[in-house]
């Protein structure tokens, strides 16, 4: 998501691109998911697009470090997340190739999540969704 726009509000929820830092031969990159109050229902899992431009280098090639989270800045914690290699055009879930984190975010609630990619990758535009009850959100190329 790092373009012109850096945030996006999507139903009920603020998603923002945080940061990306280069350690060694990793990158990490963080994110802010932010309920807004007004969602009916929590967020159950999140998803943000990587490598755009080239998703068979983030399917063949890159794989996951680590992730994390920070619940309203509380401790950073594990989190749980996952490798998507494959879209979902199916309409019940996110349809982005990218990290997916299981991990919930109430309608009120502020949370960061981090993952790292054993890559060397830059900042691009890229897309994000989410799930939230059966209702799921995602941007378009408008959006970005």
């Amino acid at each position: 998501m790092a373009c012109e726009n850096t945030s996006v509000t999507l139903g009920g929820f603020t998603i923002t691109f945080v940061s990306r830092s280069v350690s060694g031969g990793n990158t990490t990159f963080c994110y802010e998911v932010k309920g807004n109050g007004t969602a009916p229902n929590d967020l159950s899992n999140f998803v943000v697009e990587v490598c755009p431009n080239n998703p068979t280098q983030f399917i063949n090639f890159i794989n996951i470090v680590n992730c994390t989270k920070q619940v309203s800045g509380g401790p950073i914690v594990s989190a749980t997340c996952t490798k998507v290699t494959k879209p979902n055009p199916s309409g019940n879930q996110v349809n982005l190739i990218g990290i997916k984190f299981d991990e919930p975010v109430g309608a009120n609630e502020t949370v960061t999540f981090c993952f790292t990619l054993d890559a060397i990758l830059g900042e691009d535009c890229v897309n994000v969704g989410y799930k939230a009850g059966q209702g799921v959100f995602q941007t378009t190329t408008d959006q970005r």
